[in-house]
């Protein structure tokens, strides 16, 4: 046995794992990892089981802009034409709104208190039983809510707008000129973070609030418009938005993430994460994507392993009728070798199975594969490798 540094290029975990094309999905949200939902245009709902993502009965046609649950049976989801959908854990039903516009986010507090924004400055208020308009004291477009308690929550819009609610009314607390925020997340009262437009610059606006020192400008010039913020603790978020940018926020500052597969820039609209690891991210041309490491990138491991070997090889590359993949695995754990296409969508799972330590064999048949550019992972309890294999048909 020796030790060796085992170098691999930048790996990341966001794959696509399931697309609707031709189908702009703006919203996702999720319960727990088994049960999540994702909205958008032509009034789409899907749902997620735990295994795949299946297409819901809608009552509307209308473009569905976001989706929020409180609970596993009581659902909301809102959107163009003052459309309100209601779910109980059954179906999907209208509820009056009174609104003839745009509303554009939702988000409820407790079982019978939310609320809703959308254009033309309208909020309305949950009871119970009905949403009521309520004074919002701007004309501007309010693009999200959120809430991190009964008493404390905030709304960002267009034209650079923030309000924040007191316990009794929505004030505005903060104006950013010719920008626009589009999505604002919170990890409690004291610490959150609001992303949209820059429209000086024309990239992402990132600000930052701390109850000390307010709101502060954290943009980056390097970023794109920024469209979903999510966070789940002071120190770990993550950002999505156009030309298939992914941000991911450690403490220290933005990361960039990518997509296995990538050749089609994306406009991501939403993310969300169920923990630090898993989560899911929906787009404007109908891609679903996910993650189980947090996005994060492996660029190198060190292990001990038998030979000098590869820890993960394939012959004949390129291939037509079948490739045989060799793998080695240095402790014993967990091992899972995927295939994906170059769009990043799972094509096969080949193993899925506690193995001992050792080299190992496995046939992926290249029968059904188109011709392209496929990739092989192997992630295993200690590390994660990639390759990429070739498929050629005879003309």
């Amino acid at each position: 046995m020796m030790a060796m540094v085992l170098y691999f290029s930048g790996f990341s975990q966001w794959i696509v794992q399931k697309s609707y094309p031709g189908t702009k999905l703006n919203s996702v949200f999720f319960v727990d990892q088994n049960n999540g939902w994702a909205v958008g245009e032509r009034g789409t709902i899907l749902h997620y089981n735990g295994i795949d993502w299946i297409k819901q009965v809608s009552p509307t046609t209308c473009f569905l802009a976001s989706v929020f649950f409180y609970g596993a049976n009581n659902g909301w989801a809102v959107g163009d034409s003052g459309t309100i959908l209601q779910y109980d854990g059954t179906s999907w039903t209208k509820q009056p709104s009174g609104i003839p516009g745009w509303l554009i986010s939702v988000f409820l507090t407790d079982a019978k208190k939310g609320w809703i924004v959308g254009n033309d400055g309208v909020i309305l208020k949950y009871n119970g039983k009905a949403w009521k308009l309520v004074n919002s004291g701007t004309i501007y477009s309010l693009c999200a809510v959120y809430c991190s308690d009964t008493n404390n929550g905030w709304i960002v819009g267009e034209g650079g707008k923030i309000l924040k609610y007191d316990g009794f009314k929505w004030v505005l607390q903060k104006h950013v000129t010719y920008n626009g925020f589009y999505s604002v997340s919170f990890v409690d009262s004291s610490n959150g973070w609001a992303v949209g437009r820059n429209s000086s610059i024309e990239k992402a606006m990132l600000y930052r609030y701390n109850c000390t020192t307010g709101w502060t400008d954290q943009t980056d010039k390097e970023y794109e418009l920024l469209n979903s913020v999510f966070f789940r603790k002071n120190n770990v978020g993550w950002a999505v938005g156009d030309n298939s940018t992914i941000l991911k926020y450690d403490g220290n500052g933005w990361k960039k993430q990518s997509i296995i597969g990538n050749n089609i820039m994306r406009r991501i609209s939403a993310v969300y994460f169920v923990d630090d690891l898993k989560g899911w991210a929906v787009s404007w041309n109908g891609d679903i994507l996910y993650t189980d490491n947090g996005g994060d990138s492996t660029t190198s491991i060190k292990s001990n392993i038998c030979h000098n070997d590869n820890v993960l090889d394939n012959y004949p590359n390129p291939f037509s009728e079948a490739t045989t993949i060799k793998y080695a695995v240095e402790k014993t754990g967990s091992v899972k070798i995927n295939v994906y296409d170059d769009y990043g969508r799972k094509i096969e799972t080949l193993v899925d199975e506690i193995k001992e330590q050792g080299e190992y064999l496995v046939i992926l048949s290249g029968l059904n594969l188109k011709p392209g550019m496929y990739y092989c992972t192997l992630q295993t309890d200690h590390f994660i490798a990639g390759k990429k294999m070739l498929v050629i048909k005879s003309p």
